[in-house]
Formats: C-alpha cells, structure tokens, sequence
C-alpha cells in the first residue's frame, strides 16, 4: 500500500496511527479496502445527571415542551377541548360614514398619488439623462441598487394612493347610493 505523507519528516507518526486505527476498525480482506467497524458495542456509561429512572429515549425539545404546557392546563384547570366558537358574519354598517368625507378624502389621495407619480416620471427621466460613470464597478452596482429602490418606492406610493382614492371614491359612492336608498325607504 503506498504511504502519501505531507510534511512528516519521520513515519513513526503515521505508524503509530495505522495501528491505533486497527485496533478500532479491521479490515475484512485486504483486496476490498473497506472498513468495518467492530462488532463490540461498549455501552456509554451513564452520566451523573441522568438519574437511574429517567427514560432511555431523550425527548426533543417540542415534546418537553408539549409536556411543560399539558402539566400547565392541568394546574390551571383548562381542558384542551375548550374552544371559542368562529366569529359570526355581520355586515358592515356604513350610517357613521359621511359621504362628503369620503369623497374628500379620495381627492386628497388622488392629489398624493398624482404627485407621487410626476416626481416619479421626473426621476426616471432625469435617471435616463444621466447614466452613471464610475469607474468601480462596486459604484456602479451601488448606483443601480439605489436608483432601483428610489423608483420602487415611489412607484408603490403612488399606486397605493391610487388605490386607497379608488376605495375611497367607491366607499362614497356606497354611501349615497344607500342614503338615497333608506331616503325613498322612509318617504314611501
């Protein structure tokens, strides 16, 4: 068998391991090459904070906690087949909603948004105008992750006004529908 040694001056070393490693493993044949370990199991002796009666399976950390909570909800007098029944479905009441609130507050949100977009536009223009030229690249990398967030924010602010002025336009809409609604409702 041929012996590769890096840096080792002497092979008394690497002797000394092959046979410590052969009392431990033998080798079934040597044609194969492969180790067996011995048949012997040495049992682990127990160690001094495992108490004699404690059980030989070592639980995981979800089943001593499982455990933690029952002996918990037996202390306290919980059962575990105790549960809240599901929140009935109500429908919405919209009689505190003012629909000129509404509607005031869908044309605010739709100035935000509109602003939010012309400051947009007008980034992305000025972007397109003036490319970066750094020589680092690691500038460069850093330029465009920059202007990538700056135009993603903007972006999602101004549609997320856009849709809360929608919502709010649609909310009013409701709302008069509905008050004209209980209106005839109470004429008739």
């Amino acid at each position: 068998m041929p012996t590769i040694v890096l840096f080792q001056t002497s092979t008394q070393p690497l002797l000394r391991a092959r046979q410590r490693a052969r009392t431990v493993c033998a080798l079934n044949d040597e044609t194969s090459r492969s180790v067996r370990f011995r048949k012997e199991s040495v049992e682990a002796p127990l160690t001094s904070f495992r108490r004699n009666d404690a059980p030989s399976r070592v639980q995981t950390p979800n089943e001593r906690l499982l455990e933690e909570v029952r002996k918990t909800m037996e202390e306290l007098g919980v059962t575990a087949n105790e549960s809240t029944p599901p929140p009935t479905k109500q429908l919405a009441d919209y009689s505190h909603v003012r629909p000129l609130s509404a509607f005031a507050g869908a044309v605010g949100a739709a100035i935000i948004s509109a602003v939010l977009w012309q400051i947009l536009q007008t980034l992305i223009a000025m972007y397109i105008a003036n490319p970066p030229h750094y020589d680092l690249y690691v500038v460069q990398r850093i330029t465009g992750v920059v202007r990538t967030a700056v135009v993603g924010l903007l972006s999602l602010a101004s549609g997320i006004s856009g849709v809360t002025a929608l919502g709010l336009l649609l909310l009013g809409g409701k709302v008069t529908v509905e008050s004209f609604q209980k209106s005839g409702d109470n004429e008739k």
